[in-house]
């Protein structure tokens, strides 16, 4: 978890902890800094203008778990450092059982090759314990199960594994083919989580891997395969209630999306590409969706599309004429609706003709709310669909990009309400 945090951030981690004795009631503080990077180190989180004890000493008047040894305490940093995690129980507490209500929402699901609805159910696990949802009956997008999915297990168990399989007979003694997959390491009663879930292509060719990349055993994964929302209680919950407040949750906003040049791309040279732009729980509505707003067919994730020209030595350009860059925005009358969470925008490369294949390339560039400074960005092969060509790198590396995405806040209007 660390791992994919400081690579989803694309900066080090640096929090606060607070050492605690139950024997004299002393206290000490540490700050802890953490990288874990792949070629180059990660920026560095800005430094608190506060000071170490006075950081801790106020986090520490809000936690109301104390029987922790050791808390990691959110610095005054903010959303930048390692959210605040409880410790786990006294050990003479760790047989004691739990039932957790855990009520599900589900978005953006990929489907089936060739299918036009899927028919989803949701199975969670913590240690031994398991529970399933109903099946719900050809649906894809905003998927509520108004019944909570009931799970025991024991209190050190805080770990739960969300599975959802889309059910071919539509009954739980039917085949079953996993859609997406999420885990959460930190699970304790009245949590919610946001999850987006990657995996393998859609109808790719190595299906092995890609199932792998879904199961989160093959890593990097390439493609979106949907969005869950999870709250855990340990008493019974209001749906109606907490489904209803969702949609508030995900803000309107205009995607902008800049690409000046790219280099390195030898497995291209000579062709014409066309790249992708998508967005977590993200999507654009086609003239059909106004009619019947609940097909997914009729909606398209690909929201923003480049096209360029890879020359012979693996240049990237996307403009003949002197213009430094190329930028697209989203329509200002069709806002997107962008879920908590989604912090990046995934970019896809095919070539020219080939879109309707799953893209052989992918890369993701970390959405800005304000800053429009392009950092190169590295693509990589889709191990999914292709075996890793002759390139000018010996991993999976298939070049780099010039970039920046920014989110543009904005209101909200009824179209766009129903279409992202």
């Amino acid at each position: 978890e660390l791992y994919s945090t400081c690579m989803s951030r694309g900066e080090q981690l640096c929090f606060n902890a607070c050492l605690a004795s139950e024997v004299d009631h002393s206290m000490g503080v540490a700050r802890i800094e953490l990288d874990i990077y792949f070629l180059h180190r990660h920026d560095a989180v800005a430094a608190s203008t506060a000071s170490l004890e006075d950081s801790v000493a106020e986090s520490v008047l809000g936690l109301k778990h104390r029987g922790a040894k050791m808390q990691a305490v959110s610095a005054v940093e903010g959303a930048r450092v390692v959210p605040t995690r409880f410790g786990l129980p006294r050990q003479n507490q760790w047989n004691r059982s739990i039932l957790y209500s855990c009520l599900v929402h589900a978005d953006g699901l990929v489907l089936p090759e060739g299918a036009e609805v899927c028919s989803p159910m949701v199975t969670i696990h913590m240690g031994d314990g398991e529970g399933s949802s109903v099946v719900k009956d050809r649906e894809a997008n905003n998927v509520c199960w108004e019944q909570a999915v009931p799970v025991k297990a024991l209190v050190v168990d805080r770990t739960a594994k969300i599975q959802v399989h889309n059910m071919t007979s539509g009954t739980l003694g039917g085949e079953r083919e996993l859609l997406c997959q999420a885990t959460i390491t930190n699970v304790r009663p009245g949590c919610e989580f946001w999850l987006h879930c990657y995996g393998g292509a859609d109808g790719a060719k190595k299906s092995g891997i890609a199932l792998e990349m879904t199961r989160g055993l093959f890593r990097p994964a390439s493609s979106y395969r949907g969005t869950l929302a999870v709250v855990f209680s340990d008493h019974k919950l209001d749906a109606k209630r907490w489904f209803s407040k969702l949609a508030g949750k995900k803000k309107p906003a205009q995607l902008f999306v800049r690409m000046h040049r790219g280099y390195l791309f030898s497995s291209l040279a000579g062709k014409w590409v066309t790249i992708l732009i998508q967005v977590a729980g993200c999507r654009m509505p086609d003239h059909r969706a106004k009619r019947d707003s609940k097909n997914p067919r009729h909606f398209n994730r690909n929201i923003l599309t480049f096209k360029a020209k890879v020359d012979s030595h693996g240049h990237l350009r996307f403009s003949d004429d002197d213009r430094p860059y190329v930028e697209r925005k989203t329509p200002d009358e069709i806002p997107l609706l962008v879920p908590p969470n989604a912090l990046h925008a995934y970019m896809y490369i095919s070539v020219a003709g080939e879109e309707s294949k799953p893209p052989r390339i992918f890369g993701k560039v970390r959405l800005s709310r304000g800053d429009d400074t392009c950092t190169w960005q590295r693509m990589m092969f889709d191990q999914s669909v292709v075996d890793l060509p002759d390139a000018a790198f010996t991993n999976d590396t298939a070049g780099f990009i010039l970039c920046y995405a920014r989110l543009r806040p904005c209101e909200a209007m009824t179209f766009g309400m129903e279409g992202s």
